[in-house]
């Protein structure tokens, strides 16, 4: 299964590692623009875009919805875990699959909803 995962901060981790063992292609990293931190305010992108970029994964940082548009309809599945962005409905109809992961639902839990089993996520 060809997988993006739209996510932001670190809570995603832990999922993000579990995915890239599995037998499902993680493809894509959707996080949010880099955006100014600490103290000196300098730009920084979020832990999920260092995560995906010290393994070589594609990341994109839309600066709007839309940007997510011809991107991720070929998809199978996308995970949202954190994104920290209300997606409208008609992004969220690209991709074939998409699943809410929210920060208290465990990696098990995306393994038996990618699984076909009964889960929590929505479809």
């Amino acid at each position: 299964m060809r997988i993006g995962v739209a996510a932001t901060p670190d809570v995603a981790i832990p999922t993000l590692d579990w995915l890239i063992t599995s037998e499902h292609d993680l493809v894509l990293v959707i996080t949010q623009p880099d955006k100014p931190a600490g103290r000196g305010r300098a730009i920084k992108q979020s832990v999920v875009g260092d995560w995906a970029a010290s393994r070589g994964i594609p990341i994109i940082k839309p600066e709007s919805s839309d940007d997510l548009i011809g991107v991720i309809n070929d998809l199978d599945c996308v995970v949202t875990i954190g994104y920290g962005v209300l997606l409208p409905e008609d992004i969220l109809e690209l991709p074939k699959k998409w699943i809410h992961q929210p920060a208290f639902l465990t990696t098990s839990g995306l393994q038996r909803s990618s699984s076909g089993a009964k889960s929590t996520a929505k479809w």
